[in-house]
């Protein structure tokens, strides 16, 4: 049998969908055709025949939804009550008065290690609307104005899969005037 595949019903693949199609049509399929979507016998969508046990049946496209919306429900029931649970185990801390909670800078946090960071990168990058490009003053050692470089991963060490963000720096005299473009 095939290895199992990484998707769930609400998103069959090509090879499932189509045995599914012609298993409707026909009213079954030899079960060695099944090898190639295993996901439709995880779902229930293709059933032993009881008359020819070398055969699978389709389960009714009606049934099969009203089975997995249930499903769903019952997650989204299990997700609602462990928020509950969260929400009710933290209710007590919430009234305690701690002075140096971060409750003013929500926005700031210290993370470490290269999976939280990239978690957060990965977050912030799902959540962004726009692209912004800075200019900021260099503050190593002096250079001739103006003086661009880029920033990527392999002049920073980082390894090249890693998520970047290519930084634009101008170097400016301090006694450059600022000016608005």
């Amino acid at each position: 049998m095939a290895e199992r595949h990484p998707h769930g019903a609400e998103k069959l693949c090509e090879a499932g969908m189509s045995l599914y199609v012609r298993a409707l049509r026909e009213g079954h399929v030899p079960d060695d055709e099944a090898s190639d979507a295993p996901c439709l016998i995880d779902f229930g969508l293709l059933r032993p025949y009881l008359e020819n046990p070398r055969h699978l049946r389709p389960l009714a496209p009606a049934v099969a939804l009203s089975r997995l919306l249930q499903e769903s429900a019952e997650d989204t029931a299990r997700k609602r009550q462990q928020e509950s649970l969260l929400a009710e185990a933290f209710e007590p801390l919430m009234r305690i008065d701690v002075p140096d909670t971060a409750a003013d800078t929500p926005m700031i946090s210290v993370l470490s290690g290269f999976d939280r960071i990239n978690l957060a990168i990965s977050r912030a990058l799902a959540d962004a609307s726009s692209e912004i490009l800075t200019i900021q003053p260099y503050v190593g050692r002096p250079r001739p104005w103006p003086s661009w470089h880029a920033t990527r991963p392999s002049s920073t060490g980082a390894p090249a899969s890693a998520p970047f963000t290519n930084t634009l720096s101008a170097t400016l005299p301090p006694s450059a005037p600022a000016t608005n473009s």
